[in-house]
């Protein structure tokens, strides 16, 4: 059981990269846009680690693993097609690594944060994909909010971060009333807003914070 999550989980995640890099050198389309698609399927591995290792000690070590691993492709250029050729002290992907592995401890020493931590999860993958993709690429009437980020960026964080919500509560019981969706998605956009890679904080451990309470009012 503990082993089949362990092989289904970096199955899934080095098999979702490497789909996306060979759809990355076929289209040649921008590194990005291979960068947000990735981190918005990653977000999926969650489930996995949720149905084989929730409750033990197991459900830190893959996105451990991935601090070690993002960080060492960001020195190395281990996966030079997700790279940017720029990026200097901006550790996103480590980021999103070090704060799933964050939330999965906090779950073991409070199991009552285990469903928010997923849901945050999904926010993070669905809104914070959706805010770089459409405050990058809708230049038309986009009005900047910060100095990274847009309107249409935060309004994509917003409205897929709802989204996500739903498409997590169709697949594990959250019982979220409609407000309190919309208010999780409402603070994602606001959490987003966080720039220099640190929204991968922000974010995600906000809506987990507020989603325990959220459901915690519901018992």
């Amino acid at each position: 059981m503990i082993l089949s999550g362990y092989l289904l989980s970096y199955a899934y995640l080095f098999g979702v990269i490497l789909l996306i890099g060979a759809f990355q050198k076929i289209f040649r389309f921008d590194v990005e846009i291979s960068r947000k698609v990735i981190h918005f399927f990653i977000g999926f591995v969650w489930l996995i680690l949720y149905r084989y290792h929730a409750g033990t000690w197991h459900f830190l070590v893959v996105p451990f693993s991935f601090i070690i691993i993002n960080y060492a492709s960001y020195k190395l250029k281990i996966f030079k097609m997700f790279e940017r050729e720029d990026e200097k002290n901006h550790f996103g992907t480590v980021f999103y690594a070090i704060s799933m592995t964050v939330m999965s401890a906090v779950s073991l020493v409070f199991p009552m944060t285990l469903i928010p931590y997923g849901i945050a999860v999904f926010c993070l993958s669905f809104g914070d994909a959706a805010a770089a993709l459409c405050g990058g690429y809708i230049r038309r009437g986009n009005i900047k909010i910060t100095k990274e980020k847009s309107l249409f960026g935060t309004v994509g964080a917003v409205v897929f971060s709802v989204i996500g919500i739903y498409l997590f509560m169709l697949i594990l019981p959250a019982p979220l009333a409609l407000w309190q969706v919309l208010l999780l998605g409402l603070a994602s956009g606001l959490l987003e807003l966080v720039g220099k890679g640190l929204d991968n904080f922000s974010l995600p451990f906000g809506v987990m914070a507020l989603s325990t309470l959220f459901l915690q009012m519901a018992r």
